[in-house]
């Protein structure tokens, strides 16, 4: 896992791996700057809202729903017109 983030700057799933990063392989520069997680990097970061999914699950469901059956009854409707 270490070894991945010397070519691309993959957080390692394992807590273990981090202090494991080191160096890009061809540039020599550090990968832990590189890493999403990286302190510079949080004022950017998007954070996950629970709440926010818990108070719309049944209208994301509703909507992901009515947006799967219009488009099955688009493609069925372009396959009778072939």
């Amino acid at each position: 896992m270490a070894k991945l983030v010397e070519i691309i700057p993959y957080l390692p799933t394992r807590k273990s791996a981090l202090r494991r990063i080191g160096l890009h392989a061809e540039q020599g520069f550090s990968m832990r700057d590189q890493l999403p997680t990286a302190t510079h990097h949080l004022d950017r970061a998007l954070f996950i809202d629970a709440n926010w999914y818990a108070i719309t699950q049944n209208l994301r469901k509703t909507l992901f729903w009515d947006w799967l059956n219009q488009n099955n009854i688009d493609d069925a409707a372009s396959e009778d017109n072939q």
